[in-house]
C-alpha cells in the first residue's frame, strides 16, 4: 500500500505510530495493531486523511511486543476516514462486500458457509453468495476437499477417507477449496460473461515449466474460445497465461506469483479483446484475447475442454467477479477489501 510507518515507544503503556502515505489513496488511514507475531490483527483507530501519526494508550510494552500496520484507504465521492473504511467492510466486518461497486455477477468463498460437504469433506456444492444463482458442483472424490485456515497442516495435505478432511494453513482463517492436481474440479454451467474483472485468492502447489493448470477454463465449445487462465501452459513459462483462442499469451510471470503462498490474482476483460492482469494492487501485463465464458460450460480446476492440459494444484479461498472492467478506482476498492480480509 505505499506507506512507511515508525513506531515510538514512549512508555511501559503507550506507543505511537507515524507514518507517510506514498500511495495514490486519499481517504484515510486504517491502524491495527498485533501482539501475535501478526497472525491477528486489532483495530487502532479509523483516521482521516490529514491524519499522519496516532498514539495507542493502555498497551503492555513489558509482557508484549506489538506489530503495527498502516493501510490507506480509498475514497469515495465525498466521503473519508470512517466512512471509507465502511465502504470497503459494511458494518465493520468482511462477510459482505463493499458498497458503492456495482455490477458483482459471481460470489464463491468459505467464509459464507456457501458450500455444502459430502463425504470425506469432498466440496460437492460451492454456492454463489451474489445472488446470482451460479452453482458449482463436484463429485465425491473427483470434487476438491474443504481446508481450513485454522488447521496447520501443509498445504494440499486434505485428508481422504480414513484421513482428517481437512489440511492447508493460511488464508487468515477462512476456508478454502483444495485442488490436488489429479482429478479434482468444479464444474458449473454457461458464466454468460464476454468482460468482466475476475478476483482469485489463491495459493499455487506449484509452478513447473509445462504443467499446464487450469484455474478457469471452458468445459466445451472448441478450442478456439479464449479466456482460459492456465499456471505453466505447455509451451510457455511457468507463470500465469490466457488462451486467446489459439495461443497462450503470458499476463503474470512466475517471478511475480508465489508458490504455496496466498496472494491476490486479479484479471480484467474489457470486451475489446484486452485482458489486464494484477497481484495485489501492482498491474503487470496487459494483453489481447476475448474472455468466451458466455455461451459454454466450464470448470474451475479441471481440463480445458474436457481433455487439454492439467488439472490445478493448489488451493483456492475465494472468487470474485464482477460484470464488466472495474474502474480504477471500484478496483483498488475491491482489491484493498480482499487483501485486508486475507492480510495478503
Amino acid at each position: 500500500m505505499a506507506i512507511t510507518s515508525t513506531v515510538v515507544i514512549d512508555s511501559n503503556v503507550q506507543n505511537t505510530i507515524s507514518w507517510v502515505n506514498n500511495s495514490t489513496f486519499d481517504g484515510g488511514f486504517h491502524v491495527e495493531r498485533s501482539d501475535d507475531s501478526g497472525s491477528t490483527w486489532d483495530r487502532v483507530g479509523i483516521f482521516g486523511s490529514g491524519t499522519l501519526t496516532t498514539s495507542d494508550s493502555g498497551v503492555d510494552n513489558v509482557s508484549n511486543q506489538f506489530l503495527y500496520r498502516v493501510s490507506a484507504l480509498p475514497r469515495e465521492t465525498g466521503v473519508a476516514g470512517e466512512q471509507a473504511f465502511e465502504a470497503i467492510f459494511p458494518g465493520g466486518g468482511d462477510a459482505s462486500l463493499p458498497s458503492g461497486v456495482p455490477g458483482v455477477y459471481f460470489w464463491a468463498e468459505g467464509g459464507n458457509n456457501g458450500w455444502t460437504a459430502g463425504a470425506c469433506n469432498y466440496v460437492n456444492y460451492w454456492d454463489d453468495n451474489s445472488g446470482g444463482g451460479v452453482l458449482f458442483q463436484g463429485v465425491n472424490s473427483e470434487a476438491p476437499l474443504l481446508g481450513s485456515g485454522n488447521v496447520n497442516l501443509p498445504a494440499g495435505s486434505g485428508g481422504e477417507c480414513g484421513g482428517s478432511g481437512v489440511g492447508g494453513s493460511g488464508a487468515n482463517g477462512h476456508l478454502f477449496m483444495i485442488f490436488d492436481g489429479v482429478s479434482e474440479e468444479m464444474t458449473s454451467p454457461t458464466l454468460g460473461l464476454s468482460e468482466g474483472t475476475l478476483f482469485f485468492v489463491l495459493r499455487p502447489g506449484s509452478l513447473e515449466s509445462g504443467v499446464e493448470q487450469h484455474i478457469i477454463a471452458q468445459a466445451s465449445g472448441g478450442t478456439s474460445l479464449g479466456g482460459t487462465l492456465a499456471i505453466s501452459p505447455s509451451g510457455g513459462s511457468p507463470g500465469l497465461s490466457v488462451w486467446d483462442g489459439a495461443a497462450w499469451k503470458e499476463s503474470i510471470s512466475s517471478a511475480n506469483l508465489t508458490v504455496n503462498d496466498f496472494q491476490l490474482v486479479t484479471m480484467s476483460f474489457d470486451g475489446a479483446n484486452n485482458a489486464t492482469s494484477y497481484v495485489g494492487q501492482t498491474e503487470y501485463n496487459t494483453v489481447s484475447t476475448g474472455f468466451d465464458f458466455d455461451v459454454e460450460d466450464w470448470t474451475v480446476g479441471g481440463l480445458f475442454q474436457g481433455t487439454e492440459g492439467n488439472f490445478f494444484n493448489g488451493e483456492i479461498a475465494e472468487m470474485l467477479f464482477y460484470d464488466s472492467a472495474l474502474g480504477d478506482d471500484h478496483l483498488v476498492m475491491i482489491q484493498q477489501f480482499l487483501e485486508l480480509k486475507y492480510n495478503l
